[in-house]
């Protein structure tokens, strides 16, 4: 509803979240954007089932989408609680204007009620002759800033080859660099795949959450399709498995393969939901973490993101 994409199915919502510019584009929307028509029904899913609860209860990424469409539809409990929780903005952003929830800075709100009719998709409006541009509101300052937080494609400048954050400053001794990481990850994978553990692993019909998701990743990461637990046991009982994880180069996965999977890794806690499984699944989540260059994992291997 947000990006105007119909019908708002699943299906589509999918098709636009896996889109590279999604994050860019979402950032640049402005409420005034958004037909009143849209952002009533926004207010009205958000308010069915008190849905709003319970996408922050999902928390990550979910949690900062929901934040994201509530402010943008002008929810009065998402803005209410994003205002709440953050209270501080830079100077840089206000432009020195104080800023107001409506959206407006100080001293522009004498078109009132007709605000809404006096901008058009976010462009500079015409008040007594001249042209002003509109300014984001406070929440839909915070909100994007969140929102930014989703797109992950610069980490991996940030996490070099070489020293820890590519500074090319000497490396102090407890400091990790990412092949090393990716050398240690790749080596527990190996220590932990026995004849034992694989049977273990992909001997359930059913797999519980953790590992499926653990499998639909391999999938990705392997370029298997469907990506589904049938694919993925028959990937994990091939006798090459463990040396086709080694020979993987993160630099060989597709852009949006990668993406997916840190997908998974924040709206779900893949990482935190494999801690007390089985240690070659927690060997094999911290693999794909490294290869895909995911934050959380890598801080665990000793880098500083």
């Amino acid at each position: 509803l947000a990006h105007s994409v119909m019908p708002p199915t699943w299906n589509n919502a999918k098709v636009l979240l896996c889109e590279e510019k999604f994050v860019p584009a979402s950032v640049a929307l402005r409420s005034s954007a958004v037909s009143v028509k849209s952002k009533a029904v926004m207010q009205q899913l958000l308010a069915l089932n008190k849905a709003w609860p319970q996408i922050q209860a999902e928390g990550g990424t979910c949690e900062i989408l929901g934040r994201w469409a509530g402010c943008i539809a002008q929810d009065r409990a998402v803005v209410a609680d994003t205002l709440a929780n953050e209270a501080r903005l830079t100077p840089a952003v206000r432009g020195g204007d104080t800023v107001n929830p409506s959206g407006e800075a100080d001293g522009s709100s004498a078109s009132g009620g007709n605000d809404e009719l006096n901008q058009t998709n976010g462009n500079p409006r015409v008040v007594n002759g001249q042209q002003r541009v509109r300014r984001p509101s406070v929440v839909e300052v915070v909100a994007t800033a969140k929102l930014r937080g989703v797109d992950h494609d610069d980490d991996e400048e940030k996490v070099g080859t070489g020293s820890v954050g590519g500074s090319g400053q000497e490396r102090s001794a407890h400091e990790v660099t990412y092949d090393e990481a990716l050398e240690t990850a790749r080596q527990q994978v190996l220590a932990h795949l026995s004849p034992d553990s694989v049977q273990e692993l992909t001997k359930a019909d059913n797999p519980d959450k953790p590992t499926a998701l653990l499998a639909g990743m391999l999938c990705l990461l392997h370029n298997m399709s469907p990506p589904t637990w049938a694919t993925a046991r028959k990937l994990i009982r091939r006798e090459t498995f463990g040396q086709e994880c080694v020979a993987l180069q993160p630099d060989a996965v597709a852009k949006r393969a990668r993406g997916l999977v840190r997908n998974l890794f924040r709206m779900h806690d893949t990482w935190g939901s494999c801690q007390g499984g089985p240690e070659l699944n927690r060997a094999l989540v911290q693999w794909v973490g490294v290869v895909v260059k995911e934050k959380v994992v890598l801080k665990h291997m000793g880098l500083v993101v």
